[in-house]
């Protein structure tokens, strides 16, 4: 990025195990070694595992061998919307437009079989993780509450 404008460096994976993905949200975990996304027509959710000094991918890791982790979110509408790393970078959490928010823990490639407990409202939210004064670190998310309320909920715990 300059003054000039931001250009494209280089291209770091072509795969065509993204074909038809449509994503909402590119997410950057904090050690940045891993970005995540969500296809957001299907139920699908991808790290990429990068290289922290370079940023370039990470050949070696992942689930599938590839520099990939794939995990499949048994979301009943099959429409993800936001992505969020927990602040070590080891577990995910994706929100799911009619099921709520699911937990990823990325390394043992391990997906919760159910939404988070209390989580059913706030599926359809991009999901935001903060850094509170107090240390306290909470994930927020906006509900969309069929009866129109509108409210925010927060994670914690993470």
């Amino acid at each position: 990025m300059s003054s000039s404008g931001i250009n494209l460096v280089s291209t770091i994976l072509t795969d065509t195990q993204f074909n038809n993905v449509q994503s909402l949200e590119l997410e950057l975990s904090e050690d940045r070694t891993k970005l995540a996304f969500a296809n957001s027509n299907g139920n699908k959710a991808y790290v990429i595992h990068l290289n922290p000094l370079t940023g370039d991918l990470n050949p070696t890791a992942g689930n599938q061998g590839n520099g990939v982790s794939e995990f499949t979110i048994p979301s009943s509408s099959n429409m993800l919307t936001g992505v969020e790393f927990s602040p070590s970078g080891e577990n995910l959490f994706i929100g799911s437009k009619d099921d709520g928010i699911f937990f990823v823990e990325i390394n043992s490639s391990t997906v919760s079989n159910n939404p988070i407990v209390g989580s059913d409202d706030y599926g359809n939210s991009y999901l935001e993780l903060a850094y509170e004064p107090t240390g306290i670190q909470r994930i927020y998310a906006v509900s969309d509450d069929p009866s129109g309320t509108q409210s925010m909920g927060v994670l914690t715990g993470i």
